[in-house]
């Protein structure tokens, strides 16, 4: 399995970092839609940390956006709709704690995830590391290692 997607053609739509946040992306997925629809864009780029709201347990909408966002791969195809691997999917791959302050992430989102686990975890699983194109831009969640040697 590859971790890497080269985007070979078409213009893509970037969101990074929504973190459970299910209006703002309710409105970039529907903007990139429309956008779609109009031939003004062609590929839905999503860098990870799409799970683990801040806030209050009932606001955070990790496994619908997720869900939404499997919806739309078997719809519009995984090759329209890329999700990157964030630090906060990973951290449910190898079921390493993950906070920030007091917050503790993962109790929460297994919790959740209840009925789906079995469809969710190969998905995040599957997530690639980063998108690359001819145009020589790398996506990435966080930023990338480059190694240099002297001549």
């Amino acid at each position: 399995m590859s971790r890497t997607v080269d985007l070979l053609q078409g213009r893509a739509y970037v969101i990074a970092d929504l973190h459970g946040a299910w209006e703002p992306y309710t409105r970039y997925r529907d903007h990139f839609l429309a956008l779609r629809k109009q031939g003004r864009a062609d590929v839905l780029i999503l860098l990870g940390d799409v799970i683990h709201g801040y806030g209050a347990p009932e606001d955070d909408h990790s496994v619908p956006i997720l869900l939404d966002i499997m919806r739309l791969q078997y719809e519009l195809g995984p090759e329209t709709v890329i999700l990157l691997l964030g630090n906060h999917e990973m951290s449910h791959i190898y079921y390493t704690p993950l906070t920030k302050g007091d917050m503790v992430f993962m109790p929460r989102f297994e919790h959740a995830l209840g009925k789906h686990r079995r469809a969710v975890t190969p998905f995040l699983k599957s997530l690639p590391f980063m998108v690359r194109t001819t145009g020589g831009i790398l996506f990435v969640h966080a930023g990338a290692c480059l190694l240099y040697t002297s001549d």
